[in-house]
């Protein structure tokens, strides 16, 4: 079949990135990761050499379609529709589509230089030139997808499509696809490693186990892969993701190259102290079955799993999205919030316990001041913005407050976090370094489908930012990992430094 050649768009592709190439990149603040993480190269000669470029990027341009199968026909519209999205919505590909975003603001330029680094594209330091030069590389990878849509299956479309949202490393500019087939594990991510919380009773041998390969593959290695393909802003999000979802995703596996399309896949763990266990296990395919419990029980596969239920303190009440106690013997009152996705109910359990939040905390500072507030965030995936109640900003009212996170704590829960530590003295953020930085890209609304496949996307329209950072992940004020020895004996190593 023939394809459409655009020379002019190919030559001043070449172009742009020549002139990059020969550039300096500025000094300090988030060079010195991109520095420690990146060889700068020429981003554009790791695509076909010869590609052709039928998507020029131009908006008031009307696209010419290059396949005629109706297949590849209706991907290359979802490929079309998808990249004109991006151009026309996010900030980092049309600062102008949002009033609010000025190019001058140092948390845009940090972002932008996180972007151009994750893609190994030279950083010149002139917003002008480095937008363009991150516009023409996109510009580039989608083509080079629209290219290679007769040669992939479906799937493999999908996550081409997942690495091309990826490229902005932005955690709210991401495609959602659901597993074709899953393995009968599920992880945790550790400072130390990945750790193995699930897993089908014959297997009990691997439970707490932490997973050293895949194939023969490293988890380092693996991780990398999967950096390719989920979207994010650090690798403390990154390593989450990945075990807590991915590394069971049989179809994502093998799109990366490391699980094979057919036979058994070996995974690897550490035992004891100079011994490995290997195990060979088939994924299970998922179908049209609702969630991973019912797939275990469809393939009547038992599994032991970790429970973490009942089992700590911020692990009480497991399926509430927020509680809170106070503690009258030592002045304390201890808030759980697990997601903000329902924070604006205006009814329901979540509307009154918020409320009696408030309450409580409104009667006890009406009276004395409160000595300590633990706002535990850790595992939150954000949703709606919480409105702080006032009392939580008068240092008056209340003593020490201490926000908790990890990395799997995004988005909202950043600027709940963010909000309270710049608001007022005496807050501290504790834990592990967060899943994003105080400033990043977010989007409003619930998301969107391509038009043909109906594959569910968001797009980030807006830039967050509390404060000027240069740093890849919101910091705790006071740094306390958990091992895999805290898990199995349900021990909380970061309320317990808080007594």
């Amino acid at each position: 079949m023939k394809r459409l050649k655009k020379n002019i768009t190919l030559l001043f592709t070449i172009f742009m990135f020549t002139l990059l190439t020969s550039c300096t990149s500025e000094e300090g603040g988030i060079n010195d990761y991109i520095n420690n993480n990146t060889t700068p190269t020429n981003s554009y000669e790791k695509l076909h050499e010869d590609v052709e470029l039928p998507f020029t990027g131009d908006l008031a341009q009307l696209y010419e379609f290059l396949w005629l199968d109706n297949r590849d026909r209706g991907w290359e519209r979802d490929i079309v529709y998808f990249a004109q999205s991006i151009l026309r919505n996010h900030p980092l590909l049309n600062p102008q589509a949002n009033h609010r975003l000025t190019r001058g603001n140092s948390s845009y330029r940090t972002l932008l230089n996180l972007a151009l680094a994750r893609n190994e594209i030279p950083i010149t330091g002139t917003d002008d030139y480095d937008i363009e030069a991150l516009r023409v590389y996109f510009i580039c990878r989608v083509n080079a997808l629209i290219l290679d849509i007769p040669e992939r299956s479906d799937y493999e479309i999908k996550y081409g499509i997942a690495e091309i949202s990826a490229l902005l490393a932005d955690l709210h500019t991401s495609v959602m696809i659901a597993p074709v087939d899953i393995f009968p594990f599920r992880f945790i991510a550790l400072y130390d490693g990945i750790y193995c919380i699930s897993a089908p009773i014959e297997l009990e041998k691997i439970l707490y186990r932490r997973l050293i390969s895949i194939n023969g593959i490293e988890v380092d290695e693996i991780i990398e892969r999967f950096s390719r393909v989920v979207s994010h802003e650090n690798e403390y999000r990154l390593r989450h993701r990945v075990a807590h979802i991915y590394l069971s995703y049989g179809c994502m596996l093998r799109y990366i190259d490391v699980a094979t399309p057919t036979g058994t896949t070996v995974f690897t763990f550490s035992y004891c102290d100079y011994e490995t266990i290997c195990v060979e296990v088939m994924p299970l395919y998922i179908g049209s079955l609702p969630n991973i419990e019912s797939v275990f029980y469809y393939h009547e596969i038992a599994t032991i799993q970790h429970c973490f239920a009942d089992t700590t303190l911020m692990h009480l009440h497991y399926s509430k999205d927020f509680w809170f106690y106070y503690f009258a013997d030592c002045n304390m009152v201890y808030a759980r919030i697990r997601s903000f996705e329902r924070f604006h109910a205006t009814e329901g359990d979540l509307f009154e316990a918020i409320n009696e939040f408030n309450e409580t905390v409104n009667n006890l500072t009406q009276y004395e001041k409160v000595g300590v507030v633990i706002i535990d965030l850790r595992g939150n995936p954000g949703g709606q913005e919480w409105h702080l109640n006032p009392a939580l900003l008068d240092s008056d009212k209340v003593g020490t407050i201490y926000v908790l996170v990890d990395g799997a704590s995004v988005s909202a829960s950043i600027v709940a976090a963010s909000t309270l530590r710049h608001s007022r003295t005496g807050v501290y953020v504790v834990g592990e370094p967060a899943g994003q930085p105080e400033s990043f890209f977010a989007f409003g609304g619930s998301g969107r489908s391509l038009p043909i496949s109906g594959l569910r996307f968001r797009i980030s329209n807006s830039l967050f930012s509390i404060s000027d950072c240069d740093y890849i992940a919101l910091k705790p004020d006071i740094l306390i990992f958990r091992t895999i020895n805290d898990i199995i004996y349900s021990h909380d190593p970061v309320l317990e430094a808080l007594k």
